[in-house]
């Protein structure tokens, strides 16, 4: 009988920064190699998106939320 470990991750990124994109890959790709390895490892993945830069256009900001919460 296999027991059911969960694994709570949150994660803050900022919508249009290369580095959180790359590091949002590899995240995910740690998650399905964990799944692969450890089935009995769930896990729990929560967060969201913000804009550091105050120079970028309120629209990016606004049309990524929106592309996030449709997802």
């Amino acid at each position: 009988m296999s027991s059911t470990k969960t694994t709570p991750l949150e994660l803050y990124a900022d919508v249009v920064c290369p580095w959180c994109w790359k590091g949002d890959r590899r995240l995910a790709a740690a998650i399905e190699q964990l799944r692969q390895t450890h089935p009995e490892v769930v896990e729990h993945t929560c967060g969201g998106r913000y804009g550091v830069s105050g120079a970028q256009p309120t629209e990016v900001f606004v049309e990524a939320r929106q592309r996030v919460a449709s997802e």
